[in-house]
């Protein structure tokens, strides 16, 4: 490893003591109740370079105490992709305990944090001093980048201020003072991020290490536990439709290579969701028999409950869906491949982090040869 980040590694290390406290190797956790109101993974700072699990220790009891699970990560150093994929499996592990998951990091954590936030991969999260921003950061070594084998396309790939897709809460904490990780980072991020994140600008701050930034931090799962209804209560999916009804599988991709134009086509599907809930979308190829009628006419009660057969392939889509009006393009294509010309129908469905689901909005739509 090189000298110089070897020597930034270390001592963004020593600054993430000063928030958290001393060394493991595993995972720790930490709860007070059989039965917590959501997870939290706390995710330790160090550059990349330096840090453990156990720097976290300090807030696992606090936020034990108000009822979370909480999760302190000993994700893998030397590897921004992998500790990203690291922090990412875990929410999904946590979230299939049917309970919401967040997330709390600090420096190099707040980064990670606030990337599962942005895509979003996890109900929300709070990161204080991290680095938004990977590509316009001049580090204090300008071999930091080269030692965790960063390039230019992957810091722009991995980069939370490059990756907003429907992001979550976010609560960012900074202090004007901090030499090491531009304030002027978080305020962009704050800005692009618009009404889901906020920044608390901290007035007594010690350069990088950000004191003062553990009551706002914890204020804020404070918060959502005094109002848990957001994860309790089903979500409601409704103003479904999708426009036209009978279309052809939209070319877009085969001539998108060639450069030439390709017509209109495909299908657009509407909806409007009360909360941020993740959406499938089953598609279900009607039998020949039932296609002898009217197509795509009117929904049948047993479309809902119409269970596969070897005519009745079944294909599921699965999107991020946010609060309100949502809208996606849809080719007429599953995976790789093309629905064959038929009728079909498809079936909306909205969850919630704890596994309550919207009542099902079932569409037919015919796709023309």
């Amino acid at each position: 490893m090189p000298l110089g980040a070897r020597r930034v590694g270390v001592a963004l290390a020593l600054m993430s003591t000063m928030v958290f406290t001393a060394p493991a190797s595993a995972d720790e956790y930490c709860q007070d109740t059989a039965h917590p109101v959501a997870s939290v993974l706390v995710i330790h700072g160090g550059g990349w370079y330096g840090g453990s699990a156990a720097y976290g220790r300090g807030v696992c009891s606090p936020l034990a105490a108000m009822g979370y699970r909480v999760r302190l990560l000993e994700y893998p150093l030397r590897t921004v992709p992998g500790s990203i994929q690291y922090a990412r499996d875990a929410a999904e592990e946590e979230a299939r305990r049917g309970r919401p998951v967040y997330a709390m990091g600090v420096s190099a954590g707040g980064s990670i944090a606030e990337y599962l936030a942005v895509k979003p991969y996890i109900d929300g999260a709070v990161a204080v001093a991290p680095l938004s921003d990977f590509v316009n950061w001049r580090p204090p070594s300008p071999r930091f980048w080269d030692g965790l084998g960063m390039t230019l396309e992957m810091r722009y790939r991995y980069s939370p201020y490059n990756n907003f897709d429907a992001p979550a809460p976010l609560r960012i904490i900074h202090s004007p003072d901090d030499q090491l990780v531009p304030y002027e980072q978080s305020v962009r991020m704050a800005s692009r991020c618009g009404q889901a994140c906020e920044l608390v600008t901290l007035k007594l701050g010690l350069g990088h290490a950000s004191l003062g930034a553990r009551g706002p931090a914890l204020q804020w799962f404070a918060q959502r536990v005094s109002d848990p209804s957001y994860a309790t209560s089903a979500p409601v999916l409704s103003r479904a439709s999708l426009r036209p009804r009978s279309f052809a599988v939209d070319p877009a991709f085969a001539l998108r290579a060639t450069g030439r134009r390709s017509p209109k086509r495909g299908a657009r599907f509407d909806y409007t969701l009360s909360k941020r809930s993740r959406v499938t979308l089953t598609i279900r190829r009607r039998p020949t028999a039932v296609q002898r009628r009217s197509c795509p006419g009117k929904p049948r009660s047993s479309d809902r409950v119409a269970r596969p057969t070897p005519r009745r392939r079944v294909q599921t889509i699965t999107v991020q869906g946010t609060t309100g009006k949502n809208s996606a393009h849809f080719p007429g294509i599953v995976g790789s491949r093309a629905l064959r010309p038929g009728c079909y129908t498809a079936t909306l469905l909205a969850t919630n982090p704890s596994g309550r689901h919207s009542q099902p909005q079932v569409l037919r739509f015919k796709v023309l040869k």
